[in-house]
């Protein structure tokens, strides 16, 4: 078994140093008391011995009190401010002064919370790649449910509940692709100006591609990275999956405000039921990582059909993501 290390050698050096600092100057301002007292004439200083010795223990019992200050109670506070609220905060911690056993605890939770980032990389890997492992053979279902659907000879009963059956597990496996996606984000409000971070994003894009309309002095307190990952990843899906022209708009409600995402519709896709295609190729990490920005600002996330004839995806955000009274 290991002995525990109460003070290293530099602690130890560190602590006589303080202490002999501490006895020596309280001695020191002990003298020159007395020879002050003497100098005056008036009084005769009885038991100079003890009030010498007295003075040293004071003394080293300041400095005691002077080392574990420096040494103990402010890298402590400084741990305790420096230890991560979330998995995503900069590691590792670190450290200006300490005893041993403080710069000792300081490693090991480093390498504590190394591996639980790891481990949290690992699982978020784990469900993201088991959410695309299932999309697929979904996507193929949905085709032949179409297929089963252009047949005359059909039983619409069947047919129907293949398709809510197979609605249900896309929702799950939308929520699997959140899980994976979203498990270890914090969140970061801040202030934004909605329309200027719309309108950035939308350089990315061909002019025509992305359309705009957006008040421009709508504020928004949210997670500013997260806000644009999300609305990439639907912009994205929007002109993979769909068509262009795509529409990022806002409107407002009593309950808070709603961000609109919506295309064209997909081209060259026929045979499909409308339902079926849209929902079947759309789904994909974009609409995860969308889940997850609405359930961690305390909103939702709809998906409907676009009059424009494609999909309409609604980020309903509640009050708290407003500024000045929203819109």
């Amino acid at each position: 078994m290991k002995r525990a290390i109460i003070l290293s050698a530099k602690d130890r050096r560190h602590l006589l140093l303080a202490c002999v600092m501490g006895g020596g100057g309280a001695a020191i301002a002990a003298r020159l008391l007395i020879a002050l007292v003497r100098l005056a004439g008036s009084h005769r200083v009885e038991a100079e011995g003890p009030l010498l010795a007295l003075s040293v223990v004071v003394g080293v019992g300041t400095g005691l009190m002077l080392f574990l200050q420096r040494e103990l109670l402010q890298p402590l506070n400084q741990l305790l401010k420096a230890l991560p609220r979330h998995a995503l905060d900069p590691l590792p911690l670190r450290l200006n002064s300490g005893i041993a056993p403080l710069q000792l605890l300081l490693r090991r939770l480093n390498a504590l919370l190394a591996e639980q980032r790891h481990k949290d990389a690992l699982h978020q890997q784990q469900c993201n790649d088991l959410a695309h492992d299932i999309r697929a053979p979904l996507t193929r279902l949905f085709l032949r449910v179409a297929t089963l659907r252009q047949q005359e000879a059909q039983d619409r009963k069947l047919v129907n509940g293949l398709e809510a059956d197979l609605e249900a597990l896309l929702d799950l496996d939308a929520d699997l692709g959140e899980l994976g996606q979203t498990s270890t984000h914090p969140l970061r409000r801040e202030r934004v100006l909605l329309g200027a971070c719309v309108r950035q994003l939308a350089c990315s894009y061909a002019p025509a591609d992305v359309l705009v309309e957006i008040e421009p002095t709508l504020n928004m307190l949210v997670d500013r990275r997260w806000l644009q990952r999300t609305l990439h990843n639907l912009i994205d899906n929007a002109l993979e999956y769909g068509g262009p022209p795509v529409m990022v708009r806002c409107t407002s409600n009593p309950n808070g405000l709603v961000i609109v995402v919506e295309d064209a519709g997909p081209t060259g896709r026929v045979g499909l039921h409308p339902t079926t295609a849209l929902k079947s190729s759309h789904q994909g990490r974009g609409w995860a990582i969308a889940r997850g920005f609405c359930r961690n600002h305390g909103g939702t996330m709809h998906i409907s059909h676009s009059p424009q004839g494609g999909m309409q995806v609604r980020l309903s955000l509640p009050q708290s993501c407003l500024l000045d009274g929203g819109i």
